[in-house]
């Protein structure tokens, strides 16, 4: 029974150290190096998204305000994780408490039993032997009786015998009495010896929970300040998100707007292109600077700029470029004009914004000028003596007819002319003329005009092809011209 009761307590004592073995015998990490190294991710994540808010990198803000969130999503976790482990643990302690209260008199009355087990094994004992004894004695005088010849030394056999059978008779239910008394004490005390072992689990398992609970608070009271903190970066990071909205809005709705040009700009013309920018945001501009990135060396010209640019308020720039002759070869010049500034936004917003760090913004446009190339000086008539009439006045009378000039040989033959290319013109100032004087009798209208063609076309087909003046209008050749007023006056003749 001793050995079973050892065998039970030894068992109790492997699970407790179990129970209780440091989290340290393991590679992984404990909840507090883990809820640490969490916390210091969190605080280098809120660094980070703080100097790329600063600098106006809002996409890389955006990155490590979500690294905060799951830094701080992970804390909390753990944090759940103590508390739950910390429940538990205060559980099984009072779990355990109340079954070692509930047994905590079974070692005592185990000592007990234990006595009363012996004495019943003793009074056993006793019994057992002074049965075996006189089991021995009756035989031993049978034995005897069976060669003793008749006399006193028989009779005296003979007579213990009997008294011997008697005292068995008594003896052999004794000893069973003995032995039913000695069972029941021994099943009793192999019942406390159950309660013993129980009280034995109840007391390791309180003691290897206090263990946990005591860990689980440890965790809990180091794990909620980092948790706390992260937790207020995360917050901050929120605020940052919002702060990053307003800035995008600013630059999705800031622009700037450009005077147009009226007149076409050619090579060497110094043109001022006027700006301005409102300032949609609902915190002025701080430190507000314009510059021309493209072209280099050119130096805006900009008003309200060393006041900042309150909320609400324009800022106005003069940009004066002068135009070269490779931006007319190209045909446009584009200029790119930039305005960087601080809009009092960021980790110091409890601050007067005259104290805030800010974040910087810019707004960056290009605006592209074209430039044409400059017009070509106007042809010159080459018999400004010679005025075409308007088609409401009489033709001039008795007009020479224009002497054939020769043109010289050009370095390659010239395509030959359409005898019919000018007949649509001829015929034009046919009817003019006609309109203009008594009307002819129908029949004779083709012959004029077939005369009048057979006048035109020679000197039409002598004469250059139209030149273009710089304005896009068609020059008629002085040839040409005279050929027409020879045609007019031809024309009348032979109608009148």
């Amino acid at each position: 029974m001793r050995a079973r009761l050892l065998s039970a307590v030894a068992a109790l004592v492997t699970v407790m150290a179990v129970l209780v073995a440091p989290a340290g015998a393991t590679d992984e990490p404990t909840r507090l190096e883990s809820a640490q190294a969490l916390a210091d991710d969190a605080a280098a994540a809120a660094v980070a998204a703080e100097a790329a808010f600063t600098e106006g990198d809002l996409d890389e803000a955006l990155v490590q305000a979500e690294a905060v969130d799951g830094a701080d999503a992970a804390l909390e976790t753990l944090l759940t994780a103590a508390q739950a482990a910390a429940d538990i643990a205060s559980d099984t302690v009072a779990a355990a408490e109340a079954e070692a209260a509930a047994t905590a008199g079974a070692p005592e009355a185990y000592d007990a039993q234990v006595d009363v087990v012996a004495l019943a094994q003793a009074t056993l004992d006793e019994a057992d032997a002074a049965a075996a004894a006189l089991r021995a004695e009756i035989t031993l005088l049978t034995d005897q009786l069976a060669f003793t010849e008749p006399g006193p030394d028989r009779d005296d056999m003979a007579a213990r015998l009997t008294e011997a059978e008697t005292e068995l008779a008594e003896a052999e239910p004794a000893a069973a009495a003995a032995l039913e008394s000695w069972q029941a004490v021994a099943d009793a005390l192999m019942a406390l010896e159950a309660e013993v072992a129980a009280h034995a689990l109840a007391v390791a398992t309180a003691e290897a929970a206090r263990v946990e609970l005591d860990a689980a608070l440890a965790d809990l009271a180091a794990v909620a300040p980092l948790h706390e903190a992260a937790h207020e970066l995360a917050v901050t990071m929120a605020q940052r998100r919002l702060e990053i909205a307003e800035v995008r809005a600013f630059l999705d709705t800031a622009g700037w707007s450009v005077t147009p040009f009226e007149d076409p700009i050619h090579a060497g013309d110094t043109v001022t292109l006027v700006l301005a920018m409102l300032n949609t945001a609902a915190l002025p501009l701080r430190d507000p600077q314009v510059t021309v990135l493209a072209p280099e060396g050119i130096a805006p010209s900009c008003d309200v700029l060393d006041g900042g640019v309150d909320a609400g308020a324009t800022v106005t720039c003069a940009v004066d470029y002068a135009v070269t002759e490779a931006d007319a070869v190209a045909g446009a010049v584009d200029l790119t004009i930039a305005l960087t500034g601080v809009l009092p936004l960021g980790a110091d917003a409890s601050e007067p914004e005259g104290a805030r760090m800010g974040t910087r913004v810019a707004v960056t446009q290009t605006f592209t000028l074209t430039v044409t190339a400059a017009p070509e000086p106007e042809a010159v008539d080459p018999d400004p003596g010679t005025v075409a009439p308007e088609p409401s006045e009489k033709p001039v009378p008795e007009a020479p007819a224009p002497a054939a000039t020769t043109k010289p040989e050009p370095s390659q033959a010239p395509e030959e002319p359409d005898p019919f290319e000018h007949r649509a013109a001829v015929e034009e100032i046919a009817r003019l003329a006609t309109e203009a004087t008594p009307a002819a009798a129908p029949a004779e209208q083709p012959a004029v005009v077939q005369v009048a063609a057979e006048v035109v076309e020679p000197a039409a087909a002598a004469a250059e092809a139209p030149a273009s003046s710089g304005d896009g209008r068609t020059m008629i050749p002085g040839a040409l011209i005279a050929a027409i007023l020879a045609a007019i006056f031809l024309v009348r003749k032979l109608e009148v």
